[in-house]
């Protein structure tokens, strides 16, 4: 329990010491997101939180055709805090604009089928609670590459 709170505290108090005008220091991290079956997902994106650390600022990044994306917490791919992190992911179909069913409708496709807009991820991964996902960001550059591997629905 003493690791964990020392942890934490390595990262939430130069956060609370240096203000809002300086970042603590992130690390590149990146990877590929991938089914079970080695189809990548294609487009979404997804968030790395720390773990247990609420007030640290979350790693985000998109996630190209291929699965592969890059971590950003301040700048564009900066990457992110070390530490363990918590990993949800909001595929593409999720992140289409407000109109998107609408649209699709209008171009006589007829209602969008799970065979109309890819696989679909198991909408557990939605969730940092639920995802079940966590990797751990360190300061070396190699380990930062992450292989996820998800489920479909």
């Amino acid at each position: 329990i003493a690791k964990r709170i020392a942890a934490r505290l390595a990262v939430v108090l130069p956060l609370l010491v240096t203000g809002c005008d300086s970042n603590p220091q992130t690390y590149p991290a990146g990877g590929t997101v991938k089914y079970r079956d080695g189809t990548p997902l294609a487009g979404g994106r997804l968030e790395f939180q720390l773990d247990g650390v609420a007030l640290a600022p979350t790693a985000r990044g998109m996630i190209g055709p291929e699965g592969e994306f890059r971590l950003s917490t301040f700048g564009e791919t900066d990457g992110a805090l070390p530490g363990q992190h918590r990993v949800m992911i909001i595929p593409s179909a999720v992140l289409q604009a407000e109109d998107w069913e609408e649209e699709f409708l209008k171009s006589g496709a007829g209602r969008p089928t799970p065979s109309s807009i890819g696989p679909q991820l198991h909408p557990r991964y939605r969730s940092f609670e639920s995802s079940g996902l966590s990797f751990t960001v360190t300061t070396s550059k190699k380990e930062n590459h992450f292989q996820i591997v998800v489920e479909k629905r």
